[in-house]
């Protein structure tokens, strides 16, 4: 359980750096 939270969270940053990283171009 503890893996698929942490694996949550990693998805969920990389996905929000994503969005900020094409907000920016």
């Amino acid at each position: 359980m503890l893996c698929f939270l942490l694996l949550l969270a990693g998805c969920v940053t990389a996905v929000r750096c994503t969005f900020s990283f094409v907000c920016q171009h």
